[in-house]
């Protein structure tokens, strides 16, 4: 009996030549999985875990981290800033806001008309998504107003 050594932040490469060596010579089998904290290429855990008593030369699976699980920009048009905001920051991503301007009583005055990358792109966490906010802007009359008429009062002196 043999006790299965620990894997843990070796290589792919050093785990499975520790695994197969001569102490184990386990029939290892690879599977990829995702870890926010193991980076990627390194072993995460084995199953059996280490610590375990198993015969030598056991199948084993050796998991290595294929890097932090990607995750899905959300739908965020047609929310209020503040609420795309804080969907964005639920998601693990980082909110930046750009502004379009639209006309006063626009009904996306002050909401979400776009995102970069767009509602359900698979993106790493902590990256940044832009979002287009309609900003309202008071309509310009075409009328012509008479030029202000100069003051009565007279100049001090």
């Amino acid at each position: 009996d043999v006790i299965v050594p620990s894997t843990n932040g070796l290589t792919q490469a050093a785990a499975e030549a520790l695994l197969t060596g001569d102490g184990y010579q386990f029939d290892v089998t690879v599977v990829s999985e995702a870890s926010d904290t193991v980076p990627a290429g390194s072993a995460t855990r084995t199953d059996p875990a280490a610590t375990a008593v198993v015969k030598k030369g056991d199948p084993i699976t050796l998991y290595i981290s294929s890097g932090a699980a990607p995750v899905i920009v959300p739908p965020v048009e047609g929310l209020s800033e503040t609420a795309a905001r804080g969907k964005l920051i639920d998601a693990e991503l980082v909110p930046s806001v750009t502004y379009q301007n639209v006309p006063a009583g626009d009904p996306s005055a002050g909401r979400v008309i776009s995102s970069n990358p767009v509602a359900g792109t698979s993106v790493a966490k902590g990256t940044t998504v832009v979002l287009k906010v309609g900003k309202a802007v008071a309509a310009t009359t075409t009328s012509s107003e008479p030029p202000p008429t100069s003051s009565s009062t007279p100049p001090t002196t």
